[in-house]
This record gives C-alpha cells, structure tokens and sequence, in this order.
C-alpha cells in the first residue's frame, strides 16, 4: 500500500508481485469509478506488462475483481 504524501508519483491501493507478475488493485465503492489520473495509471502499468484491477463489494457483501481492460 504505497503512502501518498504529496512526494513522488501516485499510484493505485494495492501494488503486488504475484508469480511473478506484477498487479495493481484500486478499491472502490460500489459504482465507483476510476479518476482520470488512476486511469493514467492503469493505462502506464498494463503498458508495463502488468496487470490492473478495480475492487467492490457486490449486493452479497462478495469481493468482486474488475480487470481494467
């Protein structure tokens, strides 16, 4: 969970390496959407090679996992 202190470049919630993957998740409320500036960096991080996805609750109180195509 990168710290956003107004030094450096944002980033999403969640960064992590999975297998060696790179993956980036972005909690939202529910029908919540990405800003601009997360959307630019969904855009830089898939660019990248890794892998972007938003975060929910669904009705049921479930996690639900978006990709960010």
């Amino acid at each position: 969970m990168p710290v956003q202190t107004g030094y450096g470049s944002t980033s999403l919630d969640f960064l992590a390496c999975f297998v060696g993957e790179f993956v980036a998740y972005e909690c939202k409320a529910r029908g919540g959407k990405l800003t601009p500036r997360q959307e630019l960096v969904a855009r830089q991080i898939k660019a990248a090679g890794g892998h972007v996805f938003v975060v929910t609750l669904d009705e049921a109180g479930e996690l639900e996992f978006k990709r960010v195509d």
